[in-house]
């Protein structure tokens, strides 16, 4: 018995698996009832035993992910549309790291100046019980492009944070190659500043460029706001280099969810993912 379309099945099991461990079980189970040789193939044969377990395991995840979406559309219809979105901390090892990531959070929603323009702020609204989901509304939302131009702002704040993380890895790596090489101290100071500086040129890059989509100017660029804007990119770069990940809200207005892909969209892809997996007689 052939079974077909296996590689993207395995792909989004993972991705749904990383979501939170009532459906991590579950997709970690069709995943271990494929024989290990055919783990990375995309179709192959089994036993019609071998088969139904697979099946069985697959209905499973189908099952529930289609009981999440059902919620997540009830919810929908029950409030009235509100822009807001998911975030998704990475896995912590240690409860301290988790507060870590909760305090970096909050001085970036807080604390940012790109992000606490006019009236609108993130507000803190609930953690999904069991997962690593945080979930903020904008409140005060004023009628911006995009339905909220605090989300339009986080969305190009984002951006920038992943290009100076880059930036900053860049800079990391040059400095590491410096203390290696044999120079003496002149020299590796005039290149650990021209290092250092060739870094900042970055980020004031990303600052001026944010300044222009958010009509916001910076009011001390050589003091502390701009000292809060760039402990703030760099904080955010890293944490999604770590596996933060942000979603729009169900029930954003259909504006903020081209700004930040829904949450349940990665649930409908599974659904639809999952599906083509089938066996051929």
């Amino acid at each position: 018995m052939l079974v077909t379309n296996w590689g993207k099945a395995r792909e989004s099991l993972i991705q749904v698996s990383s979501i939170n461990d009532f459906l991590s079980e579950k997709a970690d189970t069709v995943i271990n009832n494929v024989p290990a040789p055919f783990m990375n193939r995309d179709g192959f044969n089994v036993s019609q035993e071998e088969w139904n377990k697979i099946n069985r395991a697959k209905t499973d995840v189908l099952n529930s992910l289609e009981c999440i979406i059902d919620l997540y559309e009830s919810m929908g219809i029950a409030n009235e549309s509100c822009a807001g979105i998911d975030v998704k901390i990475p896995k912590c090892d240690e409860f301290t790291e988790y507060v870590e990531y909760l305090k970096k959070l909050d001085f970036i929603f807080t604390k940012c100046p790109f992000l606490n323009i006019g009236e609108e702020k993130l507000k803190f609204q609930n953690v999904d019980v069991g997962s690593n989901w945080l979930t903020f509304v904008v409140t005060a939302v004023g009628a911006a492009v995009g339905g909220s131009y605090l989300l339009n702002n986080l969305a190009a704040f984002v951006d920038k944070a992943i290009i100076v993380r880059s930036h900053y890895l860049t800079m990391k790596a040059q400095e590491r190659q410096l203390e290696r090489e044999e120079r003496n101290d002149n020299d590796r100071k005039i290149i650990m500043d021209f290092i250092k500086q060739t870094y900042k040129d970055s980020v004031d890059a990303s600052i001026k460029d944010l300044e222009s989509s958010t009509k916001y100017e910076v009011q001390n660029k050589d003091g502390d706001e701009y000292n809060r804007i760039q402990k703030s990119l760099e904080d955010m770069g890293e944490m999604v280099e770590k596996g933060l990940e942000i979603y729009s809200t169900i029930d954003s207005p259909r504006e903020a969810k081209a700004l930040f892909e829904p949450l349940e969209m990665k649930y409908l892809k599974a659904i639809e993912t999952l599906a083509l997996t089938d066996k051929e007689e």
